[in-house]
């Protein structure tokens, strides 16, 4: 890896795939405990598309980043951009020669393809008074659900039904679980460009039903100044949007866990290491 991109980028992917396995949940261990749910045999290169799943999560997280202009590595944007977008086609190059025997490759391209619409949505996501729940479920948790149903597909591929409703679930837990995070740190994008994301949905709607003033003219005008922005992360934590959305991406976890639980009911030991799995990476 080293011979194809800048040492900076090289220390700073590693430290980031480091943190990944350590701290959250790592879709390459995903994609293994859920390979152990499937009459796939992988033996043989399993470990290489595990590492390679996880590259491609890695490689997501950090273009969201640089999306959001959340990142604060010691890179240059431009470095970093081309170094990611490079092993991004490195990594998709590679994961096809891993399923090309085995899979439809043109699947794989299509849970991609339903990532970068929930990313493109996020991208141009701005509050308004029209803004509405709706719109955040139906656009803004594609960006999760896609990458999940790519490593689900990937891992066990003879049950497309099922894995489609449980990556759907799992990825909304995950990304509301990631708003509700973001939505009270103000140096992340979500609450400095007033994102349409679920707790900022619900504070705004809180804070319309109180006649909260101080709150709707911070939101109506998108003031970005430190003061506002403590005073809109500490009403999202304290008017109980926080506490809503972590109440929902609890419920969505569960859906996905009893699907689990519903199909692979013989094979009980594996499904409770997966919602262990989750559960402690995520603290759901």
């Amino acid at each position: 890896m080293r011979d194809n991109y800048s040492s900076a980028f090289v220390d700073l992917f590693q430290a980031r795939l480091l943190h990944n396995c350590n701290e959250s949940v790592s879709l390459g261990v995903l994609f293994l405990l859920i390979n152990s749910l499937s009459d796939t045999d992988y033996n043989k290169n399993k470990f290489d598309l595990a590492v390679t799943i996880e590259v491609l999560f890695s490689v997501s997280n950090l273009m969201d980043d640089i999306i959001d202009s959340d990142n604060k590595e010691n890179l240059p944007t431009n470095e970093l951009l081309i170094n990611n977008l490079s092993l991004l086609f490195n990594t998709l190059q590679r994961l096809y020669g891993l399923t090309q025997s085995t899979l439809d490759f043109a699947q794989i391209l299509q849970f991609l393809n339903l990532s970068i619409e929930g990313e493109t949505f996020d991208f141009y996501s701005s509050l308004t008074k029209f803004s509405t729940i709706e719109d955040y479920f139906s656009k803004m948790l594609k960006k999760s659900t896609g990458l999940i149903q790519l490593t689900c597909y990937i891992a066990c591929p003879t049950l497309p039904g099922i894995w489609h409703s449980f990556a759907e679930n799992l990825g909304n837990a995950f990304q509301i679980l990631d708003d509700a995070i973001d939505s009270i740190n103000i140096a992340k994008a979500d609450i400095k460009q007033f994102k349409e994301t679920l707790p900022i949905i619900k504070a705004t709607e809180y804070a319309n039903r109180e006649n909260n003033t101080l709150i709707t003219d911070i939101i109506n005008h998108h003031k970005q100044d430190s003061s506002s922005l403590i005073l809109l992360a500490e009403y999202i934590k304290n008017s109980g949007a926080l506490e809503y959305s972590l109440n929902v991406s609890t419920l969505y976890a569960e859906k996905a866990f009893q699907i689990l639980r519903n199909v692979f009911d013989y094979k009980k030991l594996a499904v409770a290491q997966i919602i262990d799995y989750i559960r402690e990476g995520v603290q759901i």
